[in-house]
């Protein structure tokens, strides 16, 4: 399967890198800014205690070592084998599990340690906040989420993958179906089956330039491709935003943008 990803590339701290050459670090890297501040808090809680419970041999140490080697195992194959992988850590979520439950041990010696349920609640409320906010600050698009250690989704899209599903095209294929002329032929740069189901059935679409002069629109997303110069003549009509994160752009030709 790990041959499959081989020749994707992704977007990492502003550099577009092949899969098999991603840094050794990249996966801890990517869960450390993906997950929510408190979650990662809390993990880094949990693994402490869970490490100080089996070197003290106390009755969940058993149990506990067999969470870590569940986590530990797979992370440190990924990491020595440099197991191709691209956007994001997606390819890896059968990991989540087990730092789920190595942060649930965190909030457990918490809330063992407090025992007055309002302030109990409080803490989980600020234990939620960050994704809540995230949710409603992201919303369609909460997959995009980064954290505040490298400054949140809307700081940070051009040095990491945001909407690499292309989901943005949604948005930008009803835009498209309001002002297009029937007809139009449109380069998409990126995945047509983001696109086309929720377009017109007049509008032509293709990933390559085979209209030539005849070409309408061009429709791009992911930062890499919103950067190509082949179309320095069209101009930008459209953005699919979230804070300063531009998802998905739509450009026309100068007569259609006026």
């Amino acid at each position: 399967v790990a041959g499959s990803f081989t020749h994707w590339t992704t977007l990492f701290r502003g550099e577009i890198i092949p899969s098999t050459e991603m840094p050794w670090y990249s996966i801890p890297y990517l869960m450390l800014i993906e997950f929510t501040e408190p979650f990662v808090i809390l993990f880094a809680i949990g693994s402490i205690l869970s490490l100080n419970h089996i070197f003290r041999r106390k009755k969940e140490w058993p149990l506990l070592s067999l969470l870590l080697m569940w986590l530990g195992l797979p992370l440190l194959t990924v990491i020595y084998f440099q197991i191709p992988f691209y956007d994001n850590f997606r390819q890896f979520l059968f990991l989540v599990p087990p730092i789920g439950l190595v942060v649930g041990v965190g909030i457990a010696s918490i809330f063992d340690k407090i025992k007055s349920w309002p302030v109990n609640a409080a803490i989980t409320l600020v234990m939620l906040s960050p994704g809540l906010i995230g949710i409603i600050r992201l919303h369609p698009y909460e997959y995009i989420y980064y954290n505040t250690f490298v400054g949140s989704a809307d700081r940070v899209y051009s040095q990491f993958e945001a909407d690499y599903w292309c989901t943005s095209f949604k948005e930008s294929a009803d835009f498209l179906n309001e002002i297009a002329p029937s007809n139009s032929e449109i380069v998409v740069m990126g995945p047509l089956l983001s696109v086309t189901p929720f377009a017109r059935e007049d509008l032509k679409f293709d990933n390559f330039d085979i209209f030539g002069d005849a070409l309408d629109y061009v429709l791009a997303c992911r930062f890499r491709l919103m950067q190509d110069e082949m179309y320095e003549d069209f101009n930008i009509i459209f953005e699919v935003r979230r804070g300063e994160a531009v998802l998905a752009q739509v450009k026309a030709k100068e007569e259609l943008s006026q």
